[in-house]
């Protein structure tokens, strides 16, 4: 009951927010409010007449949750508010930004996201994108820092081909309205300011990067230790990502809901025998939470990773309730209150493709993996994970003919391979964090993943 219920709530909500995204409705707070009230007046009577409540509390709940998406939704575009920058900006102004993620390099530019802070001594509000020729300066970039610029912000424009990707919107999501393209001559460096935490976040995964880079490992396995350890895929090279691409294994060098799920199963088999104690069992939910986020912050703590690390947070807390339904509760919960922090995150393609393939492997994989029997020990290991992969690629199938076109033939076969070697890697490469400052067993734990 509870379940179903949770279910509808977050339905209603998140229609309100797709109704509000697509059509544009103004839903402020001083038209939420009332209708909030008069709503919870009409449903008043009914409980306490206790005649017809359950149908009355249904009802009431799911138009108060869309409209309570409408007006979250409209709150969040930051763009429809007065001291939003775009609305101060003139072709002379001068514009106070802070980078608020590591700078990334292109072939000929420096692009960075940054918040606009005041625009001409005013303050104001508001994330814009930020192209910086590709100079000595702008590459000494980091996240932290603050700029001034003398530069006009233009709203993004679509390629207006049919069909294709529509940036703009993706920008959108992302909660970015307005880019601009400057020279070196249009901005100066003025203060460094990095926020509390991802000061250590991001410093703590410099200090990563530099250990792996002095395992000596082999050029394209650093490439990809980097990409599955730290979420870095920067140095990727092109010829590398079409090789992944074909064999349907792209998703193994983006750090995401797959990689933390693997981490939950590491430390979910290494801390088991804490379960077995009478005064450490309610410690061992708290250790392998502790342990997710410690792997998300180690990867950068990029908004996939903290989805998955909530989401899989939740499941840890449901699976120890022992509750038939505590799998689907934990999931629908942990997507609500994503919601709730970001109602713009469902349209991202990173939240659809991670719920659907949980939501798949959940309900689907039991049901795949009774299909076929067997009493040899390593080819029913081979079915479970072949079954988890169909019920992944299953759920998720529509979305990815949907998003990019296309279907990896050979996900079977790749993943039966694939998804068993990143769990190696991945504990392969937490011991080697663990133990590189060590001389002799770090290089030992070096030589190790290269080889893997």
């Amino acid at each position: 009951m509870r379940s179903s219920l949770l279910f509808r709530l977050a339905v209603s909500f998140a229609l309100g927010v797709i109704v509000q995204f697509h059509l544009g409705i103004d839903f402020p707070f001083y038209l939420f409010a009332p209708l909030l009230l008069i709503l919870i007046s009409f449903s008043l009577p009914f409980f306490v007449w206790r005649k017809w409540s359950n149908g009355i509390y249904g009802i009431t709940s799911i138009v108060t949750f869309f409209c309570f998406g409408l007006f979250l939704a409209n709150w969040h575009d930051v763009s429809k508010r007065g001291d939003y920058f775009a609305n101060h900006t003139k072709k002379e102004s001068i514009s106070v930004v802070r980078i608020i993620e590591p700078p990334q390099q292109k072939s000929k530019t420096v692009k960075c996201i940054a918040e606009v802070e005041k625009v001409d001594g005013r303050a104001t509000r508001g994330k814009c994108l930020i192209y910086l020729s590709k100079t000595n300066r702008a590459l000494q970039l980091k996240y932290g820092d603050v700029v001034l610029l003398k530069k006009e912000f233009v709203p993004p424009v679509a390629n207006g081909n049919p069909h294709e990707f529509d940036y703009p919107e993706y920008l959108r999501v992302k909660g970015i309205h307005h880019q601009c393209f400057a020279k070196d001559a249009d901005w100066l460096k003025v203060a460094e300011r990095p926020g509390f935490l991802m000061r250590y976040v991001y410093s703590w995964r410099e200090e990563l990067a530099t250990r792996l880079k002095g395992a000596h490992l082999a050029e394209k396995n650093h490439q990809v230790a980097k990409a599955l350890l730290l979420g870095q895929r920067d140095e990727l090279d092109d010829d590398l990502l079409a090789s992944y691409a074909s064999a349907g294994a792209t998703h193994v060098l983006a750090v995401s809901g797959l990689h933390v799920g693997i981490v939950m199963l590491i430390l979910s088999f290494l801390l088991k025998p804490i379960k077995r104690l009478q005064y450490l069992k309610q410690v061992y939910p708290v250790l392998v939470i502790c342990g997710v986020w410690l792997f998300a912050f180690v990867s950068g703590l990029s908004p996939s990773v903290s989805r998955a690390a909530l989401m899989f947070s939740f499941v840890v807390i449901g699976g120890e309730l022992q509750r038939e339904t505590s799998v689907y509760q934990s999931i629908v919960l942990s997507a609500f209150v994503l919601m709730l922090i970001n109602p713009y995150v469902i349209f991202e393609v990173s939240f659809q493709l991670s719920y659907s393939a949980v939501l798949g492997i959940v309900f689907l994989q039991p049901k795949i993996y009774r299909l076929l029997y067997t009493r040899f020990w390593v080819l029913d290991k081979v079915w479970q994970i072949m079954s988890v992969s169909l019920a992944a690629q299953l759920a998720t199938f529509p979305l990815v003919l949907h998003y990019f076109h296309q279907f990896p033939n050979y996900f079977l076969l790749s993943n039966l391979l694939v998804v068993p070697m990143a769990f190696v890697i991945l504990f392969t490469g937490i011991l080697f964090f663990a133990v590189s400052a060590i001389p002799g067993l770090g290089d030992a734990t070096g030589i190790v993943l290269n080889f893997f």
